[in-house]
């Protein structure tokens, strides 16, 4: 069942093309059409005020992904301009994961429940306590088929909330052997934007050795 679950987001065929709609509060904000991999980007610009009954203590505003025939809930994550920023690594420095031992590393990610790093939700509950505006950004080389079952561990264990950059791959094309490629240079290419967004935050990485 866990193999399953875990296997089933890499079976997906994502669609090009197609809109999406963002429901925020009572507004309705239309995206621009998927590409080709299925994702989209785009930019929605607020008014605090619109926001003033809908974000919880932490900054956190959840919305909805709507097209004709379903929805899908969603968060995203007010950083405010100054505070702290943590920008912290998946695979065995907040998860096990084993990754120098490829059969372990396979075990771990698909037929085992995940598991916690000993003391590092203490840890981040601890910076989120002592560290003004503090937020968490999760950067990994792990294929985003695999956030919905990270996001969940996340919740569960008792992390604080935090935003995910993982890495776009897709079975059909030859994204799928970016799984292989040094993860050196993917992660620097999500780190560097986060910096240049918020220039006023001062910014703590962690990761393993």
């Amino acid at each position: 069942k866990l193999l399953n679950q875990r296997v089933m987001p890499f079976t997906v065929d994502n669609k090009s093309m197609k809109y999406v709609n963002i429901k925020i509060g009572n507004t309705v904000h239309r995206m621009p059409r998927s590409l080709k991999d299925g994702h989209f980007f785009g930019n929605i610009t607020l008014h605090e005020n619109q926001l003033l009954n809908i974000t919880s203590k932490d900054g956190i505003v959840n919305f909805q992904a709507v097209d004709k025939d379903r929805v899908f809930q969603g968060v995203f994550h007010l950083v405010p301009p100054k505070g702290i920023s943590i920008i912290s690594d998946i695979d065995d420095t907040v998860k096990i994961t084993n990754y120098l031992d490829k059969k372990e590393f396979y075990k771990n990610i698909f037929i085992r429940e995940f598991k916690a790093v000993p003391g590092m939700v203490q840890y981040f509950l601890e910076c989120k306590t002592q560290y003004e505006n503090c937020c968490f950004h999760y950067v990994s080389a792990s294929p985003y088929q695999l956030f919905e079952a990270l996001d969940n561990f996340f919740r569960q264990t008792g992390f604080p909330p935090a935003t995910f950059h993982l890495k776009k791959i897709r079975i059909k094309d030859k994204t799928l052997l970016q799984l292989l490629a040094d993860p050196r240079d993917y992660k620097m290419r999500q780190i560097e934007p986060l910096l240049k967004t918020f220039p006023n935050r001062t910014f703590i990485l962690i990761g393993d050795s």
